[in-house]
């Protein structure tokens, strides 16, 4: 599976460098997973930054979401719980600005564990006066 992903990845690289911006976050995130899988923490953090701030300029909110869960999910299985709560919160934000509530509800069940610490309490409260979907506030 590593030579089809690197095949991806070079493949996404030269649509890059011929100058298609709207590749440009998906390479930094690939480029992260990678570091990440290679247990390159600071080396993914900043390339998942990158795909980050590159997918908000660029409107891809689905993409920005989905960095910051990857992100999160990486600091978590590292044990640093302070960047896991922090990375894990930007997700929500982000899957909460596109009413994507059935994924809200899903990552509200897998990481439950950071509701039960006070000093990282998510509070839930109601997206909406319409519906009952929780969200952080």
């Amino acid at each position: 599976w590593k030579g089809t992903a690197m095949k991806a990845v070079n493949k996404i690289q030269k649509w890059v460098q011929a100058g298609n911006v709207n590749c440009v976050h998906i390479l930094f995130f690939l480029q992260a997973e990678k570091a990440a899988l290679e247990n390159n923490i600071e080396e993914a953090q900043k390339l998942y930054d990158k795909a980050i701030a590159t997918s908000a300029r660029n409107g891809f909110r689905n993409d920005r979401a989905l960095a910051s869960e990857r992100c999160g999910g990486m600091f978590d299985h590292a044990g640093d719980e302070d960047r896991a709560t922090d990375y894990i919160k930007k997700a929500h934000e982000a899957y909460s600005e596109m009413e994507a509530f059935g994924k809200i509800d899903q990552m509200n069940r897998r990481d439950r564990r950071f509701t039960k610490k006070k000093r990282r309490v998510f509070k839930v409260g109601l997206c909406c006066g319409i519906c009952q979907h929780g969200m952080i506030i």
